[in-house]
């Protein structure tokens, strides 16, 4: 991030939106892309992954980390081929164009990638995705590890939770209204602050660190 620019693709999304505050602080320069045209900026640059025709400056990077994904479980189901388009191979054409660009490439990851048989896997574990976006997620790890040279990180993460979480946003607003809360009984999940997620990545920008990277909670809950 010191010797150039720090590229967001997905700076509207929970990571992008918490990162770019994070390299704001720090007065590092960056700049973010969107696919919303009302969220243009001067700092804010107009890319759909699904769009051939627009392309990126992607020279005038040093690190581009890539959140733009459909991250919808339920979506992915629903609509496997649209979601494969954007979650793999529009997102593997990408990382090849920031590789051939000299960019070091960081990719949000899940544990999505195992079955959640096994609470705390460890990065060397056996991946055994349950659902079509674990897949979509290995495949694009797997396509990380055969050709990023050592330029790319790939960060696995368990449950980011912002205050803007859908589950807490639906909680919230029920509350409100006195009805009725429903919550998962069977479910176990291991949260994460978006402040330690945007440390993490903050952390392996800063020092270009390549790699396979995992970060939970400190227990399922």
């Amino acid at each position: 991030p010191d010797a150039k620019r720090t590229l967001i693709v997905g700076i509207n999304s929970q990571i992008g939106a918490g990162l770019a505050e994070r390299l704001a602080s720090e007065n590092l320069p960056f700049f973010g892309t969107t696919r919303n045209s009302d969220n243009v900026s001067d700092r804010v640059i107009y890319f759909d992954l699904l769009d051939s025709d627009v392309s990126l400056p992607l020279q005038d990077f040093d690190c581009v980390i890539v959140c733009s994904a459909v991250t919808n479980i339920a979506e992915c189901e629903y609509q496997p081929e649209k979601s494969k388009r954007v979650n793999v191979t529009k997102t593997i054409q990408l990382i090849d164009r920031c590789l051939a660009n000299g960019c070091f490439v960081i990719y949000p990851s899940s544990n999505a990638v195992f079955d959640g048989t096994v609470p705390f896997n460890l990065p060397g574990d056996q991946p055994n995705p349950k659902s079509m976006y674990g897949f979509f997620k290995l495949a694009v790890e797997e396509h990380i590890t055969k050709n990023a040279d050592g330029n790319a990180a790939i960060v696995r993460f368990t449950k980011i939770i912002t205050h803007q979480s859908p589950f807490l946003r639906s909680w919230r607003e029920n509350a409100k209204m006195g009805s009725e809360i429903a919550a998962f009984q069977d479910k176990f999940f291991s949260p994460i602050p978006i402040e330690d997620a945007v440390t993490t990545l903050y952390t392996i920008m800063k020092k270009r660190r390549a790699g396979v990277f995992q970060l939970g909670g400190a227990e399922e809950i």
